[in-house]
Formats: C-alpha cells, sequence, structure tokens
C-alpha cells in the first residue's frame, strides 16, 4: 500500500508538473498561483491516515490564540446590541386617523422609515376625521385616540379633554421629543404657544399647526413715510413701532420699517392719494408716483381690505355676513350697501389717475 501510494505520488507530482510548465508558459498571474494549488491537489490524494498524522504533527493554534495573534479587530455589534443602544428603546403600537381622508397605503416607505427610527408600530384607522357619524360611534365605543385633531367630532377638545376621552401634552415633551416643531414655533409664532392649552397649565390639547405661509410673502398696506413727510401728512414718532427684520433678503430694510395705530380717515385718505399722484412727492421731477394699487375683485389680500374696510366690508374672506345699514337685513358683502359705494370710490380713484389696478396675474 505504501508503495502505491508513493507511485499515485510521483503520478501526481508528474502531472502537476506538466500542468505548471504550460501555465509557466501563459502569465506571471497564473504562474504563481499554481504553487498552492498543487499542494492543495497533493494532499487531496493523500491518505486519510497520512492527512490524520500530518494534522496530528502541526496541530492548528487554538482560536483564542488566533484572536490574540491578529493585529485587527472586524468585530462588529451583534442585533442584541445595536438593540441595546436605540435612542427609543421602549417600542410603542400607536394607533391613529388618517386625518384628512380615509384612505391611507400600509407600509409605505415614510411609515416605515419612521417606524424603524423611532422604535414603533403605526396601527393606522382608516376613518376620515370629519367623519361625525364615524366618529361618534367611536366615542361611544370609548375607542378614540389619545390625541388628535377631531374635527367633525360632536365634542370640542375641551369637552374631549375634560370628559377623559383624550390626554394631554405636556409642553416638556413637545421641547424634548419635537425639538424642531418647537424652535420654528419659537421662532416664527411664539404666540402659538398660546392656542390648544389646557387652562393656564403647561399642557396641551394638541399640537398647533405650523402654516408654510410664515415662509410666505404677503401683501400688505404700506406707505412711504419720507412721501408723507413731503406733502405735510408725517406721522409723529410715538405712533410708529419700528419692525425687526433678520431675514437675509429683508435685512436691508430693518429699521425703516414701522407698523401704527395711526388712523387716517377716508377724506385724508383720498387727500393723501391725490398728493402722491400730482405733488411729486419724490422730488424728482417727474410724473411718475400715483396713490394706490386697486387689484381686481377676484383677488382678496390684506391690502384690498384696507380699501374695502372703508366701506365696512371686507375681500379676503367672502363667507362672511354683515348687517346692510340702509335695509338692516343680513347679506353677503355683495349685497350690502358698501359694496356699491366701493365701487364708486374705486372708479373716481381710477379715472382720476390716483389709484391703478395692478394686472390680473399680480
Amino acid at each position: 500500500m505504501i508503495i502505491l501510494k508513493r507511485n499515485i505520488k510521483v503520478i501526481s507530482i508528474f502531472q502537476v508538473s506538466i500542468l505548471l510548465l504550460f501555465f509557466m508558459s501563459s502569465c506571471d498571474a497564473i504562474k504563481n498561483s499554481i504553487p498552492s494549488s498543487a499542494e492543495e491537489t497533493m494532499v487531496t490524494s493523500e491518505s486519510e491516515t497520512e492527512q490524520t498524522e500530518e494534522t496530528t504533527q502541526t496541530p492548528a493554534a487554538p482560536i483564542d490564540e488566533q484572536k490574540e495573534g491578529s493585529q485587527e479587530s472586524t468585530d462588529e455589534p451583534d442585533e442584541f446590541d445595536e438593540a441595546k443602544e436605540h435612542p427609543y428603546p421602549e417600542f410603542f403600537d400607536i394607533s391613529w386617523l388618517t386625518g384628512m381622508g380615509a384612505r391611507y397605503n400600509e407600509g409605505a416607505w415614510d411609515e416605515l422609515l419612521l417606524e424603524e427610527k423611532y422604535n414603533v408600530d403605526f396601527k393606522v384607522w382608516n376613518i376620515h376625521s370629519n367623519d361625525t357619524v364615524g366618529l361618534k360611534k367611536m366615542l361611544a365605543a370609548g375607542d378614540i385616540p389619545d390625541v388628535g385633531l377631531l374635527e367633525g367630532s360632536p365634542l370640542t377638545p375641551k369637552e374631549l379633554h375634560d370628559n377623559e376621552f383624550t390626554r394631554s401634552v405636556p409642553l416638556s415633551l413637545i421641547s424634548e421629543h419635537f425639538m424642531h416643531y418647537y424652535e420654528k414655533m419659537l421662532q416664527n409664532r411664539p404666540y402659538g404657544l398660546q392656542y390648544n392649552r389646557v387652562g393656564n397649565s403647561q399642557a396641551y390639547y394638541g399640537l398647533s399647526v405650523i402654516d408654510n405661509t410664515y415662509l410666505h410673502n404677503t401683501i400688505v398696506p404700506v406707505m412711504r413715510l419720507d412721501w408723507l413727510d413731503s406733502i405735510g401728512q408725517g406721522i409723529a414718532e410715538d405712533y410708529l413701532t419700528p419692525i425687526s427684520l433678520t431675514n437675509e433678503k429683508f435685512g436691508p430694510y430693518d429699521g425703516r420699517l414701522f407698523i401704527t395705530n395711526y388712523y387716517i380717515e377716508h377724506n385724508y385718505l383720498n387727500e393723501i392719494f391725490k398728493a402722491f399722484t400730482v405733488d411729486d412727492p419724490d422730488k424728482n421731477g417727474i410724473n411718475d408716483t400715483f396713490g394706490a394699487v386697486i387689484w381686481p375683485h377676484t383677488v382678496k389680500n390684506i391690502y384690498t381690505d384696507l380699501l374695502w374696510g372703508q366701506f365696512g366690508i371686507i375681500s379676503s374672506d367672502t363667507n362672511y355676513l354683515y348687517r346692510d345699514w340702509l335695509s338692516g337685513d343680513i347679506v353677503p358683502y355683495y349685497a350690502h350697501a358698501g359694496y356699491m359705494d366701493y365701487m364708486k370710490w374705486a372708479d373716481e380713484m381710477r379715472k382720476k389717475g390716483y389709484a391703478r389696478v395692478a394686472p390680473s396675474n399680480n
């Protein structure tokens, strides 16, 4: 058997030598990789007895010694370690309404992202928050979320809280776990923390909405103070409160804008519009000024309210009803006597050139 083994070994070595010569004529990369492959081939052809003897003669180093001898550690925390390090270790099931609609796609990417980040599982109820009948049934069953905007609820947020259907949200919880919301509220609408407040406590019926309109520029009525001074209609400093502007875009106007509670009566306003048009308030010697902008009647904004408001109505909210001072009836704005008076006044201002109509797409 030993001779047979040696013959096999010799034959194997001979075959390997031929292979070596063949591969050496190919390329250096293959030539360098052959010796280890040849050794593996020879070891494979050895008997199980010889393999056992070789293993006995050269035992492998213990695992602990191998770890000690390694220069670099590639240890990574296992799943158990990662779970221990989760910033929100306590798991919660959270149920809530879909809010503005009853349709909800379970397992969307944003839902999964929030669930993973905050260690929660959302159980969304497919019911519209304006579904009064559905909300009544939920209240009757006591199956109502702890906190939520239930616009169609037969009970107000205060009544829901007082009857223990809902719970309050402490301000400390908001400031600690909803820092972005809290900081934006303080930065842009600090008085927002007065809304939805439970009495005089530091708790809330819910979270007040920060509408993104705070990022938008809106149209407000303004007058040039230097023009008013130029025509002899200046406003005393006691009536002026400066507006602080830190925004990069409007920073140059910091200290140049003011708000006032100074009341300009209708007749004086007409005189101001006239003087702004004909008295060259900017003193440049060019007839290039006018008193006001009259917006198309489809445009509803605060500036238009200034003009309409002289006649007892406003434009920014057309849902208001008014008591007409002629008939005594409760009517919408377009049936009010003041609306007709405004139309006559606006037409007169336009014809005289004291006011100009803004483009409809402006």
